[in-house]
């Protein structure tokens, strides 16, 4: 991501003139360079950085630390950077703790418990997923893009520490909070799917009963809500989900010794976050293979069917193929 930090310009003045008539030839002195800035070099430094360039980052962020002449928590935060590209994790954290209670822009900030939690995560430690976790919080509560971006590194810690409920929240907020050009939408359409595939399914459509979808909160879609506690059928205005992540089935010892090849066909619902859940078979193969294909299916992901713009949950027929593997 660009830096935050302003680029300074300097303009330069030409003066021409006719030299002055003397017995002796005077010498224009040399033009003076501009006096470079901390936030100039700063600029420069991160610029760097985003290019890959973290020697002559290292030798900018350097020059920034001494014109500031004091405590700098952007220069801390950039030597952060190098380190990390380094793999000198534990320089990586303690500048960027150093850099924080010197940072006083909130999307800095949030940018600086970004960079903590990555850290705290590659260095490893009994407790390194807690504190990335709690570093991670603060840097999405403050907000902003780079809030957003540590909330979806806070779904990817609470995953590792099979914290389910708390991941899927987190991946959705990512979403939400993203919009459509979020850098990490797929991952944590993947994440919140995977979440969720460790909580108790919802019952059969056939158990439900037709209900319209809760009232917006604030700042959401005002417009009248679909009622989509039933799924719908891929017709019309409705526009087909896409696949995201497909996992192979596993090809089962039994049906390879058989030679068993053929294709299963299920029927599922992709919801409307993407999810595959209450699958059902239509045409099965023997040996284990229709439990194969339902247990791979189970793990794909989409991103969801949409009607009128906003998603919906649909029937999705699926078609899995196996041929004789060597």
């Amino acid at each position: 991501m660009r830096s935050r930090f302003l680029l300074s310009t300097f303009a330069i003045l030409a003066v021409c003139g006719t030299a002055p008539i003397s017995s002796q030839e005077e010498k224009a002195p040399p033009p003076t360079a501009p006096q470079e800035t901390l936030e100039s070099v700063l600029q420069r430094a991160y610029r760097l950085i985003s290019e890959g360039k973290f020697k002559p980052a290292q030798e900018e962020l350097e020059k920034a630390a001494a014109l500031a002449g004091g405590p700098c928590g952007e220069c801390l935060l950039g030597f952060s950077h190098v380190y990390a590209a380094e793999r000198k994790w534990d320089q990586a954290v303690d500048a960027v703790q150093q850099a924080i209670p010197l940072l006083k822009s909130p999307g800095v900030r949030a940018r600086a418990y970004d960079q903590l939690g990555v850290a705290l995560v590659a260095r490893g430690g009994p407790d390194a997923l807690s504190k990335a976790e709690e570093a991670l919080r603060q840097g999405a509560d403050l907000g902003g893009a780079w809030g957003t971006l540590a909330r979806y590194n806070l779904a990817e810690v609470l995953a590792r520490q099979q914290k389910w409920v708390e991941t899927a929240e987190a991946s959705r907020r990512y979403i939400q909070e993203a919009g459509p050009e979020g850098t990490a939408l797929k991952e944590a359409r993947v994440l919140l799917c995977g979440a969720r595939a460790h909580q108790p399914e919802e019952a059969p459509p056939a158990e439900q009963e037709q209900t319209a979808a809760p009232s917006p909160s604030e700042g959401e879609d005002t417009r009248p809500p679909i009622l989509a506690a039933a799924p719908m059928r891929i017709e019309g205005d409705v526009h087909r989900p896409e696949i995201l992540r497909q996992v192979k089935p596993v090809y089962s010892e039994q049906a390879r010794k058989a030679g068993t090849r053929g294709t299963v066909i299920v029927e599922a619902i992709i919801d409307d976050e993407g999810c595959v859940r209450n699958i059902r078979p239509l045409q099965e193969l023997p040996d284990g293979l229709t439990e194969a294909a339902m247990a791979a299916v189970r793990q794909w992901v989409f991103s969801p069917a949409t009607l009128e713009g906003r998603p919906v949950k649909v029937y999705y027929v699926l078609t899995i193929n196996f041929q004789v593997g060597p």
